[in-house]
């Protein structure tokens, strides 16, 4: 690696303080690499490679030249590179370069390539990699780069850019730096294992490559391997590694977090429960009691209900805030919008008159009186009420409210009641880790049967056929689409105003319009046109996934549903039917789907059941960030890592080693 470095640590002394793109130089040594958190010179050993480039073997002849293959070629510029600006596209540059047996090949540079054609002569020697192309008896090399002579022959990083910092200027920081802290690098992340498990137990973990023996030389091998299989596998024991070092940073806060000791609650649950309307499933009833049990602990915990719509949350969070509320405790219940406010502001008044609660939202004027015990609103609270001391804090509709916002409210001894049908990725994360405890309602009191369906293009009309039978049988139906009118962004995609006249002429005066562009009165006088039937179908966005209530709602249409989360569907889903009985959710393509897509959307077929999609969710879109500061809800749990996410395979795989290392040192968890 050393000559590699040398070349580079050459380039970057040539012009130490280069900017791209025109932006403001810095001093330190990271430039626009502490843009992306880096901080300290050694932490360039944890901004890993993308991938590699290959220029190992690099052809003087056309011996193994094939259409489409990406080659690596060095031949002789024959001709003077000219440039073509075509109607203000992207200019491109041409010029003929001859192999070694005379084979003649076009090169073809994208963009502004001043700075690399104005050192091109004839009869000089180019090493340059592209993808081959035969038009008319002729090769061609599109897309072609030229190949730095300190990198023939070897394996190439390539490294993220961003609009401050290109890749190759990235390449160059990197491989400057690397070589000077490298023993520093490997010190610091064995920091966080090493009074666990010794080094090679850590690589062996890991599955570093073979003849890896040190951190040192794995971090080498990441980022300047001998070919590119080397590269990957050293990258999947550093993501490894990275995972460890997370996986025990969690069970480490399960088991000594939680701040300062708190007085235990006994709460009277039983009595609470008397004032249903109805009595509670067994479900409801063994969450509630799992939940009470933290308030005899003498640490603040985190809990998650999870729940889908019609499954009874509502109340079940409700028994906790009144009973907390019965023994002096005050209770903070936070709602993403004024409307579900309302509702839950409702149910409460309406079954548990004798607790104080206040209804706090941003149109109310008057703050809530100092004797309240229950306070029900939206992120007005943040404002209006944060200087109480909370016993209790729930969010519903999580996924509707930033992790900041969750925790605004929170003071060391505050509880945690996170309620949501769809749990995001990272708060599913932690209850893997049991830093949040999960509470799963199975089943609500109205048993439902929705059947869910992807239709491809070729099957709308048969879709539109049962669209219409749902309508001559009285019931209700709502099409979904995700975008209200033709901005520039969503020129493609299928929306509100396009469709709506084709709606209206297939159903005169049995359309309506719902979406957030709408004024209140008028959205409010669309719902009720449909809920008391003087209206049929509702045409939408996103406005339904959460606080709208429809009778007789049996079916749903989502267009382009390749465009919203699994969460978000199963939301959109958890409208239908909410009496109970039968309903239908659909989801129509517009166009061939990819098969990452088709699967993804396959998901919703399989299981009705939030929790599990929202396990999906977790696979596919990653944790999010795991640390106790966290916020990011999705993506990457980033750890030690920089502009990498750890995949949760990893972290279930680091689990067992990590929680064996903990359990040998004495730690009970």
């Amino acid at each position: 690696m050393s000559a590699v470095l040398e070349a580079n640590r050459q380039s970057a002394d040539q012009d130490p303080k280069a900017a791209p793109n025109g932006g403001p130089v810095t001093d330190s040594p990271l430039g626009r690499l502490a843009d992306w958190g880096l901080r300290e010179p050694w932490h360039v050993a944890l901004l890993l490679p993308v991938g590699f480039d290959d220029f190992r073997v690099i052809a003087n002849d056309a011996e193994s030249f094939e259409d489409g293959a990406q080659m690596n070629i060095t031949a002789m510029v024959r001709s003077r590179p000219s440039t073509r600006f075509d109607g203000g596209r992207t200019p491109r540059t041409m010029f003929d370069v001859r192999m070694h047996d005379g084979t003649d090949v076009t090169l073809t540079w994208f963009g502004d390539v001043r700075s690399k054609i104005g050192k091109i002569v004839q009869g000089q020697a180019i090493s340059v990699s592209g993808q081959l192309r035969a038009f008319k008896g002729r090769w061609y090399l599109a897309a072609s780069a030229p190949i730095e002579s300190a990198w023939i022959g070897r394996c190439r990083p390539r490294y993220p850019g961003s609009k401050t910092i290109n890749p190759d200027l990235v390449r160059m920081r990197v491989m400057t730096m690397l070589r000077r802290h490298l023993d520093v690098a490997a010190a610091r992340i064995l920091d966080n294992l090493q009074d666990l498990a010794d080094e090679a137990e850590v690589l062996g973990a890991a599955k570093a490559p073979a003849g890896i023996d040190t951190l040192q030389r794995l971090i080498v091998r990441a980022h300047c391997p001998m070919d590119p299989g080397t590269g990957e596998a050293a990258i999947a024991a550093m993501e490894r590694i990275a995972a460890m070092i997370t996986v025990r940073n969690l069970l480490e806060q399960h088991q000594g977090q939680q701040g300062q000791p708190r007085d235990p609650l006994a709460l009277d649950l039983k009595g609470v429960v008397k004032q249903w309307p109805f009595p509670p499933t067994a479900s409801q009833w063994q969450s509630i009691l799992k939940m009470e049990e933290v308030f005899s602990r003498p640490k603040a915990s985190m809990m998650l209900l999870s729940g889908d719509v019609g499954s009874g949350k509502t109340l079940c969070y409700l028994t906790l805030a009144v009973a907390v509320a019965r023994q002096g405790g005050t209770v903070a219940i936070m709602l993403p919008n004024a409307v579900l406010a309302e509702q839950v502001y409702e149910t409460a008044t309406a079954h548990f008159q004798d607790v104080p609660a206040a209804l706090v939202t941003g149109g109310m004027k008057q703050a809530a009186a100092e004797g309240t015990c229950i306070l029900i609103g939206t992120t007005a609270l943040l404002s209006r009420q944060q200087h109480r001391q909370y016993e209790l804090v729930i969010s519903d509709e999580q996924q509707k409210l930033g992790a900041e916002q969750r925790r605004a409210l929170l003071k060391e001894q505050t509880h945690i009641l996170d309620v949501t049908a769809t749990a995001i990725p990272r708060t599913l994360a932690l209850a893997r880790f049991g830093v949040i405890e999960t509470h799963h309602l199975q089943q609500g009191h109205a048993a439902k049967a929705i059947k869910t369906q992807v239709w491809m293009p070729d099957q709308m009309r048969q879709l539109y056929a049962q669209v219409r039978e749902t309508i001559a049988a009285g019931d209700r139906v709502l099409v979904v689409y995700p975008a209200i009118d033709r901005g520039t962004r969503q020129t493609a995609l299928r929306n509100i105003e396009d469709a709506r006249e084709k709606w209206e002429a297939a159903f005169p005066g049995r359309v309506r319009i719902l979406n957030g562009r709408l004024a209140e009165t008028e959205l409010s006088e669309n719902l009720h046109a449909i809920i008391n039937d003087e209206a049929s179908i509702g045409i939408c966005t996103s406005v339904i996934e959460v606080g709208i209530n429809i009778p007789r709602l049996r079916r749903v249409v989502v267009v382009h549903p390749e465009r919203f989360g699994l969460t978000t569907l199963h939301q959109f889903r958890g409208r239908l039917a909410r009496e109970g009985g039968a309903g239908s959710f659909d989801m129509l393509l517009t166009s061939k789907p990819k098969e990452k897509t088709l699967q993804r959307l396959q998901v919703m077929e399989k299981t009705t059941d939030g929790y599990e999609i929202a396990r999906e969710d977790l696979r596919l879109r990653g944790p999010g960030e795991l640390m106790p500061s966290g916020v990011r809800q999705s993506g990457g749990a980033m750890s030690i890592l920089f502009q990498r996410e750890i995949d949760t395979a990893n972290l279930e795989g680091a689990e067992p080693i990590v929680t064996r290392w903990l359990q040998r040192t004495g730690v009970d968890l």
